[in-house]
This record gives C-alpha cells, sequence and structure tokens, in this order.
C-alpha cells in the first residue's frame, strides 16, 4: 500500500527525466549524413561526389531540398516523419533524432548546388 501512494510521483519524475532528455538533444549533422548515405541515396543525391541517385529521376538532391524557400528544420522533420500517399517517398520509419539529424543535414547543404 505505501508504495502505491509514491508511485504518481515515480511517474512524473520519469516523464519529466524523457522530456528532458528529448529537449536536450542536439541534432547531428554527420550522423544525419552516415544515415542519407546508407538510405536515401537510392533516389537522392545526398552528398558532393554522387553522381546519380541509384533510381534516376527520382527524388531532388539534398542541396535541392534545402535550398527551398519554405525548407525549414520544422518542416524537414515533419515532411520525414510523416506517410505520404501520392508520392514515391516512402514512409521512413525514422526516431525524432534520426529525423533532428537527417533535418540538420539536409539544411548544412544550403548554398551549395
Amino acid at each position: 500500500m505505501h508504495l502505491f501512494r509514491w508511485l504518481p510521483l515515480g511517474l512524473i519524475l520519469m516523464a519529466g527525466t524523457a522530456t528532458a532528455q528529448l529537449q536536450q538533444y542536439r541534432p547531428n549533422p554527420q550522423a544525419g549524413r552516415e544515415m542519407a548515405l546508407h538510405t536515401c541515396d537510392a533516389c537522392h543525391i545526398v552528398a558532393a561526389g554522387q553522381l546519380a541517385p541509384l533510381v534516376p529521376g527520382y527524388g531532388p538532391s539534398f542541396a535541392d531540398i534545402a535550398n527551398r524557400p519554405t525548407a525549414s528544420f520544422a518542416s524537414l522533420q515533419a515532411f520525414l516523419t510523416t506517410y505520404h500517399p501520392r508520392s514515391n517517398m516512402p514512409y521512413p520509419t525514422l526516431s525524432s533524432a534520426q529525423a533532428s539529424d537527417l533535418a540538420s543535414f539536409i539544411l548544412s547543404l544550403r548554398g551549395r548546388r
């Protein structure tokens, strides 16, 4: 019985710790680059030196995406974690951290073509 009295406090502390960890996460563009080179390069040019995607004619280059006027960290992160039924873009199963890393990598390409 005594344990149940403290259970709500424990749950609140655990939720607070999880929230603090998410708020403290800093996107890592290098991790996003590595993920893109292994996951996204089939349909997109993701880095300098990549001549063409493995599947020609599919997605825009990451530099082109970064240079769109509407490209922002929030818009990219939302796009990367949302299902797109009317496009060729597969539904990625990315964690929030992975989507953040990938979005930060894409935005690091702004100004490049």
